[in-house]
């Protein structure tokens, strides 16, 4: 007994890619509830960016509340000074 077989590939095909999209799109979904983006990013946007305007990962400059961990501010505190200038001691 032969069986015609002539769309079952094409019903393979189709099943197989419907695996494949729904995976991906759980998979897409959970990423999004978990925040993975914001994760991943949150070094960049604050430590970094941070470090490069006020020279110290912890940094806050005058805008975002007070010098912290400002080398240029003379406020005291936390702040300190990379380079003395006998000068003006």
């Amino acid at each position: 007994m032969i069986r015609n077989t002539s769309g079952q590939t094409l019903t393979e095909y189709v099943l197989l890619l419907s695996v494949v999209v729904s995976s991906f799109y759980i998979l897409n979904i959970g990423l999004s509830k978990m925040e993975i983006g914001k994760k991943f990013t949150k070094s960049i946007t604050e430590s970094f960016s941070n470090a490069y305007r006020n020279g110290h990962v912890k940094g806050k400059g005058y805008e975002d509340g007070g010098p912290e961990y400002h080398p240029r501010a003379r406020a005291g505190g936390t702040n300190f000074r990379l380079f003395i200038n006998p000068r003006k001691i």
